[in-house]
């Protein structure tokens, strides 16, 4: 499972150090726990103890519910929106793990449960680089087009940090790096730090759309 320590260690290799007032406390955690009468897995809970109020990476596109927020629908704890709020992502309590799977449903009247990703801590690796790459929450973003077996050159090239329905997530210092297949073709979307965390992007012979959202 990966740790609070993992997590601040992904958001400081992306440039965005983590501070204490990113930090959910333990009491918080508690008292949402105790009102919906569960346990959150560790793997979600060490999440939100060092990053739970990082708002650039948990609301500036989709949505991460502060603790307040947490639904519990049947045994699944909803935490997290996507930006429309069309999809929910939720974790089963009644599951006896640390690091249980993710589930997906449509919000809809009534939601039907699919399994996106099989541990907590790779959604959620995937999803800080998702937010940074695609959701604007790096200063520098960009897409290109790519062939599908760009993937592989991508695994050779940075280090891989897991796979949510068939996007997969890679960094390196200063880079997200999302790839996935969108409506026009397979596609990576980057969110860089700095104009200099582009280069090893470059490379690999792939000319970005950038935009600067910050």
């Amino acid at each position: 499972m990966v740790s609070e320590a993992d997590y601040a260690d992904t958001f400081a290799l992306l440039g965005r150090p983590l501070g204490t007032e990113d930090a959910v406390s333990s009491a918080e955690i508690s008292e949402a726990e105790a009102a919906l009468e569960c346990r959150l897995p560790g793997a979600l809970a060490a999440f939100y103890q060092v990053a739970g109020r990082a708002l650039d990476f948990t609301d500036h596109h989709d949505h991460f519910f502060p603790p307040s927020e947490w639904l519990l629908h049947d045994s699944k704890l909803v935490f997290l929106a996507e930006n429309q709020g069309v999809v929910l992502y939720a974790v089963d309590i009644e599951v006896e793990a640390d690091d249980p799977p993710v589930l997906m449903a449509n919000n809809d009247d009534t939601l039907e449960w699919e399994e996106v990703c099989p541990r907590c801590s790779e959604f959620l690796q995937v999803m800080i680089h998702w937010e940074g790459a695609f959701g604007g929450a790096m200063p520098l973003i960009g897409s290109a087009t790519v062939d599908e077996r760009f993937r592989e050159v991508l695994a050779k090239s940075f280090r891989p940090r897991g796979e949510v329905d068939a996007l997969w997530a890679y960094s390196n210092p200063g880079l997200a790096v999302c790839f996935v297949e969108w409506a026009d073709g397979w596609k990576i979307f980057v969110g860089a730090a700095n104009e200099e965390a582009l280069a090893p992007i470059a490379t690999l012979g792939v000319e970005l759309e950038m935009t600067s959202r910050r």
